[in-house]
């Protein structure tokens, strides 16, 4: 059959046909073009929209869909490639396509790469919950390990010391490990200074006695634990003791007085009660 030429006529029927929601394949069959001269004449005459073009891939649309986060270092190409399964390198080459300045490329050769606003954001979560850099960066979402990096370069260069908050805020019965640098104590132990939350007392107290369950809070804490007060922080009522409101509550004493006493706070039908200190 002789090669004809596309015209506008042609050309528009076949546009309108492609709007419709006909499929390529049932279109071609009724003209005698190959698919690529039906193509090269919808762009020429101006007829051709996105809809034509192809969907992206898997990865294309990964990259596409992390591109804040790679440009502002949230997440690098290694662990993107590593979530999506491919290369590095193929992550690089997208993101050139694509118009995706990665944050190595973009701040290299700079001074400093995270912005001080989010390496202090860190700090912060740091110093409120305790932890190290890796953990307070993980928990805020932004655990890469080009910013955790960026964080510690920071609070060298304001001169703050993180080491005092490795271990502080966690919580052993009435305990609450407070900010501080551990002492070596006998052969492998250390000495913290913690809070005791039944009395609001500071002692000098082992880690090892913490983590062992022997202390779960201060002398007279645990000497008079059944008549601690607890206090409803909602509506600031006070229980004389914990057999008081779990009388109150209809719930079994040992599992109020449990949750008091690891977590130090009982939550129940959208109230919370604590320790009366």
């Amino acid at each position: 059959m002789a090669k004809t030429k596309i015209t506008l006529k042609i050309a528009q029927e076949i546009a309108n046909r492609f709007k419709a929601g006909e499929k390529r394949q049932d279109v071609y069959k009724d003209y005698p073009f190959n698919q690529s001269s039906v193509l090269y004449a919808l762009k020429r005459y101006g007829l051709w929209f996105k809809k034509y073009e192809t969907k992206p891939t898997p990865n294309i649309q990964a990259v596409l869909d992390h591109r804040e986060m790679l440009e502002n270092g949230s997440i690098s190409a290694r662990e993107l490639a590593i979530k999506i399964g491919c290369t590095p390198v193929y992550i690089s080459v997208l993101a050139k396509k694509h118009n995706i300045k990665l944050y190595y490329s973009k701040h290299r050769g700079r001074g400093k790469g995270t912005t001080d606003e989010v390496s202090q954001q860190v700090l912060d979560h740091l110093v409120e919950h305790g932890g190290t850099v890796n953990s307070a960066a993980r928990d805020l979402g932004i655990g890469s390990s080009r910013v955790q990096q960026a964080v510690r370069s920071y609070a060298r260069r304001i001169g703050f010391d993180t080491a005092p908050y490795r271990i502080a805020h966690q919580r052993f019965g009435l305990w609450k490990i407070l900010p501080g640098t551990p002492e070596p104590c006998y052969t492998a132990d250390y000495r913290v200074d913690a809070l005791c939350t039944g009395c609001n007392t500071v002692h000098s107290v082992l880690i090892g006695n913490l983590r062992s369950g022997a202390s779960s809070g201060c002398h007279h804490c645990n000497r008079y634990k059944g008549d601690i007060q607890v206090r409803c922080v909602e509506t600031s009522e006070v229980f004389r003791s914990i057999h008081s409101l779990s009388e109150e509550l209809n719930l079994k004493y040992q599992k109020v007085r449990m949750t008091l006493r690891d977590e130090g706070i009982f939550e129940y039908l959208g109230f919370s009660y604590i320790f009366e200190t």
